[in-house]
């Protein structure tokens, strides 16, 4: 079997005023072909690929020239239309010179498919009941960390054994760290939402003190951050953080004096990040994406958003653009 390796990999990010040209993916060692190429991200999508295919006897992998992350780092303004044309231009016509290939793998920068969250939690429920615990419900659209979507839905479909981390609620850790709240107090407040439409609706929350704690993510420790663990229903818990927490990996919740045995389900906010630490390392034998039904800004249905600048029916899967190639 004989498969094309390619990558184009950037985290576009539109707000930004930068464009990336095609000189920012012309650097020593970029373009990369042949094993230069497949040697260059092994601990990425590429190298997870080779990896895995070069256990497979029979598999020949072929790297095409393909642009490596530009020098503007990871994320950067639109592509320009000149380095987006060039590069897949090259890349198309030394698929065509290069014989015929059984596939091809194209290493993007991600790409998800999700569930709304009443069947994702639904479907947690099912694989806990099945022996597939631990499962992760990650909840990629919150771009607060207010949103309460996901511990809403938890909590009428009555999970239990089920972690939450994290809900930015940062009057809710005032309140009890300003009274000197310690383990085993009671605690009922609402928590969440509010901020803004796609926060939803606060959450009453009514239970005890788990614990206080020093953040535990890299990205918030040494920044005076003190996160909240309450306990509530059958063994459930919600972690209550000042500001938006991606959780990536497991140990950042143990570090709180957690522990894995305790819990059936862990409901976080990421889309791509934990996959590392949660999905990789092998320690969740369920993984499942969910958003809310509501299109907000971190969607992945790009069909239900307003446009003011573009006719999304000129874009595939939307509509029937014109190949370029053909």
């Amino acid at each position: 079997m004989r498969i094309a390796v390619l990558q184009f990999s950037h985290e576009t990010v539109t707000f930004l005023p930068n464009d990336t040209t095609l000189d920012d993916f012309l650097y020593p060692g970029s373009p990369a072909a042949g094993e230069a190429l497949l040697g260059s991200d092994p601990k990425g999508y590429t190298g997870g690929f080779v990896q895995v295919a070069r256990e497979c006897d029979g598999v020949e992998l072929v790297g095409i020239g393909s642009p490596l992350r530009p020098r503007t780092g990871t994320g950067s303004g639109w592509i320009t239309t000149e380095a987006f044309e060039t590069f897949l231009g090259r890349m198309v016509a030394q698929l065509r010179a290069q014989g015929r290939f059984d596939g091809a793998y194209l290493a993007l920068h991600g790409s998800t498919t999700m569930h709304r969250i009443p069947a994702g939690v639904a479907l947690a429920r099912q694989a806990v009941a099945e022996g597939r615990a631990p499962v992760v419900l990650a909840d990629h659209s919150d771009r607060s960390g207010y949103a309460t979507w996901l511990l809403r839905e938890i909590v009428a479909q009555g999970l239990s054994r089920t972690l939450v981390a994290t809900i930015a609620a940062p009057q809710a850790i005032g309140t009890p760290a300003a009274r000197g709240a310690k383990p085993g107090d009671p605690f009922d407040m609402e928590i969440g939402g509010r901020v803004d439409p796609s926060a939803g609706d606060p959450v009453r929350i009514t239970g005890r003190v788990l614990a206080i704690a020093d953040a535990s993510t890299k990205r918030a420790q040494g920044r005076g951050q003190t996160w909240v663990c309450v306990a509530f229903g059958e063994g459930n818990v919600v972690v209550l953080s000042p500001f938006l927490v991606q959780i990536m990996h497991p140990e950042e919740l143990w570090a709180l004096g957690l522990s894995a045995a305790d819990y059936d389900v862990i409901a976080i906010k990421s889309r791509v990040h934990f996959r590392r630490g949660f999905d990789d390392s092998g320690f969740a034998p369920t993984i499942l994406l969910v958003e809310p039904d509501e299109p907000f800004l971190g969607t992945v249905r790009l069909e239900a958003l307003p446009y003011r600048n573009l006719n999304l029916r000129d874009f595939h899967p939307y509509g029937g653009p014109a190949d370029p190639f053909a």
